[in-house]
């Protein structure tokens, strides 16, 4: 365990996306505790990717998101946190075990719980938070492990929560150094990027390029600039948080890399007789050969749509279809300009309340 995961350290030296961004590349296993104005909150990361978050005041529980999606109605949510339960059962294997509710939509609703809660955190401006690693046994259904890729909700963080005056020092200070990728093409799948967020980055495959140059062509690139004039930058942003973007001779995006970590892995070490566990993937990770394929398409000029993860038109689905002219939250949800989409995380900081935060970009998050 190093100084660097022991001491508490301060989100304005250190924001949220850069810390999750560093701890996914570490593949860290173990807790990150903030002490934020609204209280304290938990995240939970398992190989890099996070297992459960904590927020105060039980915003987001798991009956609340399950009504939200339609998955359970009102009243048979009712009658079952009302109905006694074993010590030690929990209230999602119970409408399981009940048949209530099906296995694969219970792992399902646990993601989107994970992501509403971790998207309400980038709302947060000020706090100190402390890491500590080690196994914490959360995050696991079964045989199953929720696995929440944290990159791609710090893109949607920062284009949902973040104005830009919260990430336009940091990334005015790369403004002049040149940039390079800083992952394989295949590995910006789980990122969720249109073809035009790739095509912007198709020079870097074999190159450099400047923030200023790519920036410029943000700016010429109809479907980023129809997003918004800060669209551009808040993607560069976050890729450059999450290590996506690197500086040309140098291992770091935007801050001082984290001292290695020494925790111990979750998983463990092989032996003869027993072949290695694989963690569970993230559930909205692109097949490798089909990132590779559309980045193939584009150098070449082919028209492409947007990737969409493999087997999305038969995973069970979380997202309820609201009437024409309805508002899809639930009542106690708060509301937020441009951030109705059902089935995506939440506006609003942990308290659960607004803070005026102004969104960068005019695309709602995407699940």
């Amino acid at each position: 365990m190093t100084e660097a995961h022991t001491r508490p350290s301060a989100l304005g030296a250190e924001p949220l996306p850069e810390l999750l961004g560093q701890l996914a590349r570490d593949r860290f296993t173990g807790v990150v505790r903030l002490q934020l104005t609204s209280g304290p909150a938990e995240i939970y990361l398992s190989d890099g990717q996070a297992a459960a978050v904590e927020l105060p005041g039980g915003v987001d529980r798991l009956a609340d998101v399950l009504r939200a999606t339609g998955l359970v109605d009102a009243e048979t949510i009712r009658r079952s946190l009302a109905a006694p339960r074993p010590p030690g059962l929990r209230y999602g294997r119970l409408l399981v075990e009940s048949g209530l509710l099906p296995a694969a939509q219970l792992m399902s609703a646990l993601r989107l719980q994970v992501k509403r809660r971790l998207h309400r955190l980038f709302f947060a401006e000020e706090g100190d938070f402390q890491i500590e690693p080690g196994d914490h046994g959360r995050g696991l259904e079964g045989e199953e492990r929720v696995a929440v890729d944290v990159r791609r909700s710090v893109l949607q963080g920062v284009r949902s929560a973040w104005s830009e005056a919260r990430f336009g020092a940091r990334l005015a200070a790369r403004s002049h150094e040149r940039l390079r990728l800083g992952l394989e093409p295949a590995e910006l799948g789980p990122f969720g990027l249109s073809v035009a967020e790739q095509s912007l980055l198709v020079p870097l495959v074999r190159g450099t390029s400047t923030v200023e140059e790519l920036l410029a062509a943000a700016a010429a690139s109809p479907a980023i600039a129809a997003e918004g004039p800060a669209a551009g930058r808040a993607l560069l942003y976050s890729l450059l948080a999450t290590l996506a973007l690197v500086v040309e001779g140098g291992s770091s995006g935007l801050g001082v890399p984290r001292a290695p970590s020494s925790t111990p892995r979750s998983t463990p070490a092989s032996s003869p007789s027993q072949p290695p566990r694989r963690p569970t993937p993230a559930p909205d990770v692109i097949a490798p050969e089909r990132t590779a394929a559309l980045w193939g398409a584009i150098a070449d000029g082919t028209p492409s749509q947007r990737v969409r993860p493999p087997n999305a038109g038969t995973q069970p689905s979380v997202r309820a279809v609201p009437r024409a002219g309805s508002d899809p939250r639930p009542a106690s949800q708060p509301s937020s300009p441009g951030m109705s989409v059902p089935g995506s995380p939440p506006p609003g900081p942990p308290g659960g309340s607004p803070s005026g935060a102004r969104r960068t970009c005019t695309r709602a998050p995407p699940s």
